[in-house]
């Protein structure tokens, strides 16, 4: 027998609340031709410095985040990155070793438009995944240092799950 009462989990359409949330969205932009991958709008957030001196000694975060990227290579077939931390700041996650090897980095010459800090780039990034994975690594990294405070911050990335038969790629923000 049907009943026009909703359950408390259901929400007519066209009557949800907006959360009040700024979102830091980055972009991974194709360069053509085989050019590889560039990364956009991946910066630090203003008071980056006070958020790593509210983290909890006891998270050994290089740890954290080692796991989570080894985790995401090896779903995608990729080598082993290795993520380098300079006082807790994220400085630069590399595949392979010295020379012409994808990594992202922090790049201290460049900076956002709108709030002048520092933002992450690639180099030499030409795989699809492997541009996905390091996107991913440093807007969670970002996100992690923004719990440390009541903020409505959040940087939205692409993450992704196997529905048995194919990866489902899904935004989160």
């Amino acid at each position: 027998m049907p009943t026009n009462k909703m359950k408390e989990s259901e929400k007519e359409i066209g009557h949800e609340r907006l959360t009040d949330c700024s979102f830091k969205i980055p972009a991974v932009e194709g360069m053509g031709a085989g050019a590889g991958f560039q990364l956009k709008n991946l910066a630090l957030p203003e008071n980056y410095e006070d958020l790593i001196g509210k983290l909890d000694a006891k998270i050994n975060i290089s740890d954290v985040f080692s796991r989570t990227l080894e985790i995401d290579c090896r779903h995608f077939y990729l080598p082993q990155g290795f993520i380098e931390f300079k006082n807790n700041l994220l400085s630069q996650i590399v595949f392979g070793g010295l020379g012409e090897s994808p990594r992202v980095f922090l790049d201290e010459n460049r900076t956002d438009y709108e709030t002048g800090m520092e933002t992450y780039q690639f180099e030499n990034v030409k795989n699809i995944q492997m541009a996905m994975v390091l996107a991913k690594t440093i807007s969670e990294y970002m996100n992690f240092l923004l719990s440390t405070q009541q903020s409505n911050e959040q940087y939205g990335y692409v993450d992704y799950f196997n529905n048995g038969s194919r990866d489902v790629f899904f935004p989160i923000i």
